[in-house]
């Protein structure tokens, strides 16, 4: 009898843990539901921000770049430090950290994208919108709890709109 109040108690811990889980994953879903809406729905096409990756890889792939989106396309991209072989007003060519990436994921919208896939593949996620326009401000991410150096962050700042041409 004993026996089997322990396992259940086991059982219920795990089902409550895994439900529990579930529910944050539900939370950072919803969350992203939303704010993606209210991104859209200024259909902001012209404006500029600044973005940094965090993760254990290159110096490149962490140093800050500004991004200038005109007419709803990455119109620039350049590094704002001089770090890593590079010179700052270099122009970025690469992928981020947050796996495979085309330039034009650094549209806001295509950070929301990127950001979707993110959610549904990381153990962990913590997303921070911004309030006014609902663009990811700040993201961690840990892919593998139980290892090491696979986490990415993400932090965009200085988001400014620009006149388009």
């Amino acid at each position: 009898m004993i026996s089997s109040i322990k396992t259940l108690t086991t059982c219920l811990i795990i089902l409550s843990s895994a439900i529990a889980l579930s529910a944050c994953g539900d939370v950072e879903e919803n969350l992203w539901e939303e704010n993606r809406a209210l991104w859209d729905s200024h259909n902001l096409q012209n404006y500029k921000y600044t973005v940094t990756f965090g993760c254990y890889c290159s110096t490149k792939a962490t140093s800050p770049f500004e991004v200038t989106v005109k007419n709803g396309v990455v119109e620039e991209a350049i590094y704002l430090e001089s770090s890593g072989g590079m010179e700052a007003g270099t122009q970025v060519e690469e992928a981020s950290p947050f796996r495979e990436d085309p330039m034009n994921a650094f549209t806001i919208t295509g950070r929301f994208d990127v950001l979707q896939t993110a959610l549904s593949t990381a153990e962990e996620a913590t997303v921070h919108y911004d309030s006014a326009l609902g663009y990811p401000k700040e993201v961690h991410l840990d892919y593998l709890l139980d290892y090491v150096d696979d986490e990415v962050s993400m932090r965009i700042e200085n988001f400014e709109l620009i006149q388009g041409s």
